[in-house]
């Protein structure tokens, strides 16, 4: 597995998420790529 960071929407300390729950964030989203062993 890889990881690696991106930016995203930039830093939010007074998000509201659909269902209008509070939600912060630093504004990165980590992606993690998996990958199937060929060999099975």
């Amino acid at each position: 597995m890889s990881s690696y960071e991106i930016d995203g929407i930039g830093a939010t300390r007074s998000g509201r998420n659909g269902g209008g729950d509070p939600y912060y964030t630093d504004g990165k989203a980590l992606i993690g790529v998996l990958r199937r062993n060929e060999a099975d």
